[in-house]
């Protein structure tokens, strides 16, 4: 059985150029969603039974975000994202997504 759901999460993107934590909202659109609570945070754990297109729109909360896209690299705990043609994970929670729709 698949479940489909809208989710819109906020999470934080650690650029490991600068050390520092950058806020997202990212609204995500898939389907197979495990919600688990674990202290302050929420994670969505996400598991996607077919290939199909998923859109996601991630808002970066900074003036010179196509800059930090381009200089910063972002790892990730299990699975992998592409963004702007750049592998990146997002530390909060993970889902597979084939590409970035604008």
């Amino acid at each position: 059985m698949v479940w489909r759901a809208n989710i819109s999460v906020t999470s934080y993107l650690k650029s490991y150029n600068n050390g520092k934590y950058l806020r997202a909202d990212i609204s995500v659109s898939l389907c197979v969603i495990l919600m688990l609570t674990s202290c302050r945070f929420v994670i969505i754990r996400t598991i996607i039974r077919q290939t199909e297109r998923i859109s996601v729109h991630l808002q970066i909360q900074t003036d010179s975000y196509l800059k930090v896209f381009e200089k910063a690299k972002y790892s990730l705990d299990v699975l992998k994202i592409d963004i702007f043609n750049k592998k990146i994970q997002i530390p909060t929670f993970s889902f597979i997504i084939g590409r970035y729709f604008t």
